[in-house]
């Protein structure tokens, strides 16, 4: 249930249900997804790519490398072999919001979730030639228990082939417990590949099963994951700490509230 002065922020955000369908709303809660082709516009998305590419080349070796869940791996890449990844968006260019602030995305969350949440992370990832590979996974590790934790978005921002490295999801197991004791390369009988064009975008209950691929091709599959969680959780990066203070002087005090940075503020 969400309290009376988060239902303010909504509002102030123009975030109604209204923005999702009622086949949108469908495919939520039976399949835990939906796919929007070509959401973002084609001048948007060479924008997002040109300042992402900007922050990998200042940022350098360098790039990803940031403190979440309690601990750091350090490699050539960042966090992760193979790939190359950008942290802390939010305080890496405005251009950012359109994504984290989006209204239909924050109306999906909200239908999801439904109740006060925040943005946990928003990360950039661009798997690497013959890497990327993920087995069958959820980003909620508990078991179901009749309620959703956590929510995520793909923004693509390359188009996302069978060889590229694209997502795989399996549909309706939002609704069960995280896979666990899977082997590695386990391929599940109704697993999907999400093959879509640059400019799309994912909105999935983060408790589905899903996975990335091999990029086979080499060929850039560059995207963005805004992840969002119930406000009672940890952020896997914490805007309080990491927020600068030139990020906070453009913001209102609802997108704030969003960042989980005035937490007081709906309490």
């Amino acid at each position: 249930m969400f309290s009376d002065n988060f239902i303010k922020v909504l509002k102030k955000l123009k975030v109604t249900e209204n923005l999702l369908s009622d086949t949108e709303k469908k495919n939520l809660d039976a399949k835990g997804f939906i796919i929007l082709e070509n959401y973002l516009s084609t001048d948007l998305t060479k924008k997002i790519l040109n300042n992402i590419e900007d922050i990998f080349e200042e940022e350098g070796p360098a790039a990803g490398i940031q403190k979440q869940n309690n601990s750091v791996n350090l490699d050539r890449y960042g966090q992760e072999e193979g790939v190359r990844r950008l942290c802390d968006l939010v305080n890496k260019g405005e251009i950012f919001k359109n994504i984290y602030l989006d209204k239909k995305l924050l109306s999906a969350v909200a239908y999801v979730l439904k109740r006060d949440f925040k943005l946990s992370s928003l990360n950039a990832r661009d798997v690497l030639k013959g890497k990327g590979y993920q087995s069958l996974h959820a980003d909620w590790k508990l078991n179901y228990d009749g309620n959703f934790h956590v929510f995520n978005s793909i923004w693509i921002l390359d188009d996302f082939s069978e060889k590229n490295g694209s997502t795989r999801i399996v549909p309706s197991t939002h609704l069960r417990n995280p896979p666990n004791n899977l082997v590695p390369d386990y391929v599940h009988p109704e697993e999907q590949n999400i093959v879509v064009p640059k400019g799309s975008v994912i909105f999935m209950n983060a408790h589905l099963w899903h996975g990335g691929q091999e990029n086979q091709t080499g060929q850039h599959r560059r995207a963005i994951h805004a992840y969002y969680t119930a406000y009672e959780h940890m952020q896997q990066t914490s805007q309080f700490e990491h927020l600068k203070y030139k990020t906070w002087l453009k913001l209102d005090e609802s997108s704030k509230i969003i960042l989980g940075i005035e937490e007081n503020k709906i309490i």
